[in-house]
């Protein structure tokens, strides 16, 4: 549940921040977009190798498990 609420504050951060989707994470946008902003972040999250990276890859597999089954 902790990582859920982590993945909404990051949502809305997303959305406030970069008028973003609603869908993806901060992290995951910055990495998107090549932005300055991936370095900084995966700097501040420095125990994990390429944070910005993973965390889009998670964006689009949370992404997948919201399509409807055919």
């Amino acid at each position: 549940m902790i990582i859920k609420l982590i993945d909404a504050v990051s949502q809305f951060f997303n959305v406030l921040l970069t008028n973003g989707s609603p869908n993806e994470s901060l992290s995951g946008h910055a990495f998107r977009v090549s932005s300055k902003w991936e370095r900084v972040i995966d700097t501040l999250i420095f125990w994990e190798d390429s944070h910005c990276e993973k965390s889009h890859f998670n964006d689009v597999e949370y992404g997948k498990q919201l399509e409807p089954k055919k």
